[in-house]
């Protein structure tokens, strides 16, 4: 038997019409066969295109809208690289009580380093991230003037922030909620930067309605006016293991950040990485939810090269880390 489903059956005819009104009533785009693809790469891999765009098409409007309705997460092992039981599975918390690793991990590469999770050895930022970051803050603060304030949100290995710096910014605030990468910046001297705001913690004990009352950076504790976190001309959001959930979270809270029309927000994009077509889908959906909550987006390409998978489905090939551009 051959797994399929009747939109597989209709993808891999080219049968548009029948394939339309199974999306359309609710078929799960993301529904694999016994070879663990979905209609749409079978409708590719037979030459039918406008069927491919057809079921391209439904699984942005399904993806888009599951993040307004009420979840009910149920595991479906049909249902390929489904993002709709992260509540389940995506445990900032566990990860900050999780001890890491600063280390090389490829050491016949000198200047490679990393932060991974001990004993796993998960990658929680890599020293590959450099030029994607480098990129990000060039264009976060491409045409602002010195003077700028700027927040990041997880520093990880510092990366970006340290880019950021090269801007000269009056007012550089970070958020981060790792004790050991904590320790990390004060031994590295991020705190005893006089424009630098740490705060420690997870970000929605500063942002958003789960805000800590009083809370102010661990390095200017008696700053009068510290108490408030403020708005910034850019903000960066990249944390680990919040998935799709936490982003959207943030997005609720962006407008309250921002200091107005000129002001710039990018994130890590990582949603959906491990399938190329469902990283694709999640571009869209990424830049509509943002639209819905008043911000004009923009794309950017950055190709990190990755193992290659099969003729079928980019599993494992060029990894498309793309970075936004959004402008209030």
């Amino acid at each position: 038997m051959n797994g399929y489903t009747a939109m597989h059956y209709a993808a891999k005819q080219g049968n548009e019409v029948n394939l339309k009104w199974l999306l359309d009533h609710g078929g799960p785009f993301n529904q694999v066969d016994n070879s663990h693809l979905t209609a749409g790469e079978r409708a590719r891999h037979a030459g039918f295109e406008r069927c491919f765009d057809i079921w391209f098409d439904a699984a942005v409007r399904q993806e888009y809208s599951f993040w307004y309705r009420p979840r009910i997460e149920k595991e479906n092992k049909w249902l390929y690289a489904s993002m709709h039981n992260q509540l389940s599975k995506i445990k900032n918390k566990d990860f900050l009580r999780t001890p890491v690793s600063f280390m090389n991990p490829r050491p016949h590469i000198p200047d490679d380093f990393a932060i991974v999770t001990y004993p796993d050895g998960s990658g929680v930022m890599m020293e590959w991230e450099r030029p994607l970051m480098k990129q990000t803050a060039q264009v976060l603060c491409a045409g602002l003037e010195k003077g700028k304030s700027i927040l990041n949100v997880g520093f990880g290995l510092g990366i970006i922030d340290s880019y950021f710096e090269e801007y000269q910014p009056a007012n550089h605030t970070i958020i981060e909620a790792h004790t050991q990468v904590l320790e990390h910046m004060r031994k590295t001297g991020w705190h005893d930067k006089p424009h630098m705001r740490v705060f420690e913690g997870r970000w929605q004990d500063f942002v958003g309605p789960e805000t800590r009352p009083g809370a102010r950076p661990a390095n200017h504790p008696q700053d009068p006016g510290a108490e408030s976190i403020g708005r910034f001309d850019v903000v960066y959001f990249d944390t680990y293991q919040e998935g799709y959930v936490g982003h959207m979270e943030f997005l609720r809270c962006i407008a309250r950040l921002l200091v107005g029309h000129t002001s710039r927000f990018s994130f890590f994009d990582g949603h959906c990485r491990d399938w190329k077509l469902g990283y694709e889908v999640y571009a869209i959906v990424g830049a509509r939810h943002a639209n819905d909550f008043g911000l004009n987006t923009g794309w950017l390409g950055e190709r990190s090269h990755c193992m290659h998978g099969s003729i079928f489905r980019a599993k494992y090939c060029e990894k498309m880390i793309e970075l936004v551009l959004i402008l209030l």
